[in-house]
């Protein structure tokens, strides 16, 4: 029987029946029943339709979470505002990294339940990096409350560190990277093994030969499967404990199956190994692992890179005079002039009689598109040939 909340299985009489509205509820533990009263009661009932058959990872209980709570005072002081937020007016933008989202529904719950809250004029979740920009009125909602609500839920957050961010990234690099090598390494040299034992079973080879090859293959097949393929292990052996199986158990379970007979046919010599099998399925497995893993850090790192081509500062024409203007407080109707070779900081309407666009990031059209006189020019990536005028609409959102 599944838990309300996580959607994980249990025994019956392990878990916690309880009835509401006429609903029969079971719960795991004290926290998975905190966190479905706090998300029945805020009207978030639709998160667990989003969720589907995903599994969470049960919250931690009431308690242990009051006695976290008591650690978060320290993000209310002033210093540690001005170091890790930005002040954009009288509010304070911060950029989190959410641990614990699964999918969709995971950001829909954590954008719903602090966007619903006073003070909290805006909040952005991203999926591919679960980096989570909240605007806040400190005032109102102190820093450390949106960490309480945060946790609250079931997940937990730590302030976004891009140098730690890197070192995270580089060092889980290098270690994919250290490995892939390691498995290309052993896998190459066990298929020269295998040449001379698969020749040696049609053309004749002696026992003792037999056993030397074997043991070679052996020995270059265990650092594949165990240092190259510890990540099956690691992500098969919390899949087991959270009680859901994956491929990554599959993966595992089937290379240490092939192993370990193999290791018994060479021991006691009445059959074939398999040694160059094993290696060649972690090896590519792996490597799927391994593209994977970069194509995300290449993705953040365009994310990221966003921030540097977007203008921090605009032209804006006030009493017959520009002025610039933090794009952060570009307000509409208000009158943005564009130089060439500048990028728009919002949407607006054109005033002067056309203007040629670099629309190539948006529509893969290489060549400048001609906007006429009271066309929208959108926001994005467009760049500007000839210089100009526009009237401000959509503001430019932080990404």
């Amino acid at each position: 029987m599944q838990c309300s909340h996580c959607h994980l299985e249990y025994d019956r009489q392990e878990l916690k029946h309880i009835k509401q509205n006429g609903q029969d509820l079971y719960f795991c533990c004290a926290g998975c029943e905190s966190v479905y009263h706090i998300l029945s009661d805020s009207g978030f009932e639709g998160f667990y339709e989003r969720l589907g058959s995903t599994t969470l990872s049960p919250p931690k209980s009431p308690s242990s979470l009051d006695s976290h709570q008591q650690d978060f005072s320290y993000l209310n002081h002033q210093e540690f505002l001005d170091k890790n937020t930005k002040k954009i007016q009288n509010n304070y933008e911060v950029s989190l990294i959410i641990e614990g989202i699964h999918c969709a529904a995971c950001i829909w719950l954590n954008e719903n339940i602090l966007g619903a809250q006073k003070g909290i004029k805006k909040v952005h979740i991203n999926y591919t990096n679960n980096k989570a920009k909240i605007l806040f009125d400190p005032q109102i909602i102190p820093l450390s409350r949106i960490f309480e609500l945060i946790e609250s839920i079931g997940y937990s957050a730590h302030i976004y560190d891009p140098s730690l961010q890197e070192r995270q990234i580089n060092k889980q690099k290098r270690s994919f990277f250290i490995s892939f090598v390691v498995g290309v390494f052993c896998t190459m040299n066990i298929m020269w093994i295998a040449v001379a034992q698969y020749a040696g079973y049609f053309s004749g080879m002696s026992q003792d030969m037999k056993d030397v090859l074997n043991l070679i293959s052996c020995l270059l097949a265990t650092p594949v499967l165990f240092f190259t393929g510890r990540v099956f292990f690691v992500s098969a052996y919390y899949g087991l404990k959270h009680g859901f199986i994956g491929m990554d158990f599959l993966v595992a379970f089937g290379a240490s199956l092939t192993f370990i007979y193999s290791l018994y046919a060479a021991i006691s010599r009445s059959g074939e190994t398999y040694f160059e099998s094993v290696a060649m399925i972690i090896l590519f497995v792996f490597s799927g692992k391994f593209l994977e893993m970069r194509a995300k850090s290449a993705a953040g790192d365009s994310l990221d890179g966003l921030h540097c081509i977007m203008p921090s500062l605009v032209s804006v024409e006030s009493s017959g005079k520009l002025i610039q203007k933090d794009v952060k407080l570009i307000k509409k109707d208000e009158i943005i002039r564009i130089k060439p070779g500048e990028m728009l900081a919002c949407d607006g309407i054109l005033l002067d009689d056309y203007a040629l666009l670099d629309m190539k990031s948006l529509s893969g059209e290489s060549m400048p598109i001609k906007k006429k006189k009271i066309k929208k020019c959108s926001l994005e990536v467009s760049r500007l040939r000839v210089d100009f005028g526009i009237r401000s609409q959509s503001l430019m959102k932080a990404l």
